[in-house]
């Protein structure tokens, strides 16, 4: 390593499925060759040693360099970013699992490749057969925003971004999953809960909390981005599950389809790297130039790096603190809560027309309203409901509207023992459930279930038809007949 150069050597994957028998057979290339070292990630650094070691507290690097102390009047911003895969980082595993077989277990004393690095990317491996699941686990203990952004009192906490693109010539699948702390091991809708409007209910390998399917690609799909935002306080184990095809296959028809992961980001972990600083509001002079925490609803002033609070009606941006751009401008017909945090309607709306001043008095809105239409069928015969709450103003921004994922009032023979406290709540201005009567299938009591968000950023409120891109539809809300005009709570 005197000259950071790394000596190349080859292999075959195990289980080895290539033949060098044959007069076609391609062979492994000679090993020996040496090349220069690869960078490592942002964040680490090499000490002169064959590996990369994160950088100390206070210190940054892209991976390319050593790592430097931030600058006085900054913090780092610490996260994780992952581009360079020469080697599997320590947070995280890979796996497989089958449901029908036990191929992942390992054959003749090997263990199948399930992911594989490949320099710029990480992509699938092997397997043992065409229809395994090749599980791929990013552990990180927790979220927490650095210290400038603690005035900004939303509800993000990070988020984690990947960049993947799939090749396949079958039926391939790509799956996200977000596992939580207190959660035993669990994997998709094959061994977590599967509730099913077609007549079944089964659940193992859950504790208290469940996995999150949190969404799915099919087929092949271009390079891609996505992203996907951190809202709890827990420990959180992130998973990418391929699947070449859902049929059982004797032979290897799909063994070239394959996905690649390019990057993987996670921003504010707990335990992350900081591969550069950010600024940050300092103390008093007795302090010296550390970092100290803005109240909420403050954002850091350019010219002093100190602490001055968003004008009103502007709520404080949940990325960056710095400047007062920070400070976004409410949307019309509404103002910002006490901490700046939010934006919301306080149930009054004042429009002015032809000299006329229009006073709109929704106070008696502000309770959440609830709406169930329905009787629907699934093709089976099974009767489901579907269920609206609805906050449309007032609570200072709160979201008033709950739904849950209530299964605690069932005896399902496949429900694991000890699980009888798992329930699931979203709270949002708008939110839906379906709902399965206890006449349906013999249950003992409603089961609610598939809640969702419809509403949970409000807007604003006016009487145009359009604000941010988003158009009532004329068929929907016609124009009234009469001189005062609908007015229209925008909501996404």
């Amino acid at each position: 390593m005197e000259h950071k150069a790394t000596q190349i050597m080859y292999k075959w994957i195990e289980p080895k499925i290539c033949r060098e028998d044959l007069t076609v057979a391609i062979r492994l290339p000679p090993s020996g060759e040496k090349k220069d070292c690869p960078p490592c990630n942002p964040g680490f650094y090499n000490n002169g040693s064959s590996s990369c070691h994160p950088c100390p507290p206070g210190t940054f690097s892209d991976g390319t360099k050593e790592c430097r102390p931030c600058p006085a009047g900054t913090e780092p911003s610490l996260g994780f970013e992952y581009k360079w895969w020469n080697v599997l980082p320590g947070n995280m595993k890979t796996s497989c699992f089958n449901v029908g077989n036990s191929k992942c277990d390992g054959m003749n004393g090997h263990y199948p490749v399930c992911w594989e690095v490949a320099g710029d990317h990480i992509q699938s491996g092997a397997g043992g057969s065409d229809n395994d699941y090749l599980i791929l686990n990013l552990h990180i203990p927790g979220f927490k925003p650095p210290t400038s952004m603690t005035g900004a009192t939303g509800s993000e906490l990070g988020r984690i971004t990947f960049v993947f693109e799939t090749l396949c010539s079958a039926d391939c699948v790509l799956y996200f999953m977000v596992h939580y702390r207190y959660m035993l091991s669990c994997f998709l809708g094959l061994a977590c809960m599967m509730i099913s409007l077609f007549g079944y209910i089964r659940i193992s390998d859950i504790n208290r909390k469940s996995t999150n399917v949190v969404e799915s690609w099919g087929g092949t799909k271009e390079k891609q981005a996505y992203t996907h935002i951190i809202f709890k306080n827990a420990t959180f184990t992130f998973t990418w599950a391929f699947q070449r095809t859902n049929q059982g296959q004797d032979n290897r028809r799909f063994i070239n389809d394959m996905v690649k992961i390019y990057s993987i980001t996670a921003t504010n972990a707990v335990d992350g790297v900081a591969s550069s600083c950010r600024a940050c509001a300092l103390g008093s002079e007795q302090s010296g130039s550390s970092c100290v925490p803005c109240p909420p609803g403050h954002y850091i002033e350019k010219e002093t790096n100190q602490c001055k609070e968003c004008p009103p009606d502007t709520y404080l941006s949940i990325h960056q603190v710095y400047g007062k751009e920070a400070c976004i401008p409410c949307g019309p017909g509404s103002k910002s809560n006490q901490d700046r945090s939010v934006c919301y309607s306080d149930c009054f709306f004042y429009h002015e027309k032809e000299n006329q001043s229009l006073h709109y008095d929704f106070s008696n809105l502000s309770a959440v309203g609830s709406l169930m239409n329905g009787p629907s069928f699934t093709s089976k015969g099974t009767k489901y409901f579907h269920f609206f709450n609805i906050s449309l103003c007032g609570h200072e921004g709160k979201k008033m509207a709950l739904c849950t994922n209530n299964i605690t009032d069932f005896t399902v023979k496949e429900i694991v023992a000890g699980s009888d406290d798992y329930t699931n709540l979203v709270g949002a201005f708008v939110c839906q459930s379906t709902i399965i009567p206890s006449e349906s299938k013999g249950f003992r009591a409603a089961l609610s279930s598939q809640s969702i968000i419809l509403a949970d950023t409000f807007l604003g409120v006016t009487v145009e038809t359009t604000l941010q891109n988003i158009d009532i539809k004329e068929d929907m809300f016609p124009v009234p007949p009469s001189q005062i005009p609908d007015v229209h709570f925008f909501y996404k």
